[in-house]
């Protein structure tokens, strides 16, 4: 998984690197999913001034409903840094990318 900033999401506070991640557990590939090349889910995520996951949403979605809400379930656990914009800690926007592959 990638996390990035894009420059629209936060017209206020306007971070330019993404919060530093302290816990990210992987997502949990769906045992009943079936594909033949890497599938990948963008999701955009609100992330409070605690560096917690306020909220979360598919942006670029896998056309797969497991997959996508295994990345959601995944993200919704995951948990930042606080991002501090003049010293204070804000809240945030992030994108991340989801990959999920055959092993």
């Amino acid at each position: 998984m990638d996390t990035f900033i894009h420059a629209s999401d936060n017209p206020g506070n306007a971070p330019q690197q993404p919060p530093a991640t302290v816990h990210a557990p992987p997502p949990r590939t769906p045992p009943d999913s079936v594909w033949d090349k890497p599938v990948e889910v963008v999701v955009i995520a609100d992330v409070a001034s605690t560096g917690h996951v306020a909220a979360v949403n598919v942006v670029t979605s896998s056309r797969q409903r497991e997959i996508d809400r295994a990345a959601l379930e995944a993200v919704r656990q995951w948990q930042f840094e606080p991002t501090r914009v003049d010293g204070e800690a804000v809240p945030v926007r992030v994108r991340m990318r989801v990959r999920f592959a055959r092993h």
